[in-house]
């Protein structure tokens, strides 16, 4: 969660995303999507920096996973004779 804070805390100090990525060691894909996410929740920094790690963390991965979840259904139900063909052993 330290890489969190601090991709955060640059974003709120108006560093960019190219700047944030190299000094945090994480690709700018990462940076982007922490940045989305905190904006899309309508946090501020203050709110953040007052959370302790297992809270910051469940809020990030459980935003992440519903995310995820919602566009493996989507993809299901576009192509369900694939996935069906997919499951079974030896398919690849």
């Amino acid at each position: 969660m330290k890489q969190l804070r601090a991709v955060l805390r640059m974003h709120v100090q108006g560093h960019g995303k190219r700047a944030i990525a190299k000094h945090c060691g994480v690709s700018k894909n990462t940076v982007k999507k922490y940045i989305k996410l905190f904006v899309q929740l309508s946090l501020n920094w203050e709110e953040v920096n007052q959370m302790d790690d297992h809270e910051l963390s469940s809020l990030f991965t459980a935003t992440i996973r519903e995310k995820d979840n919602d566009r493996l259904k989507a993809m299901k139900a576009f192509c369900p004779y694939m996935h069906k063909e997919l499951r079974k052993t030896g398919v690849t």
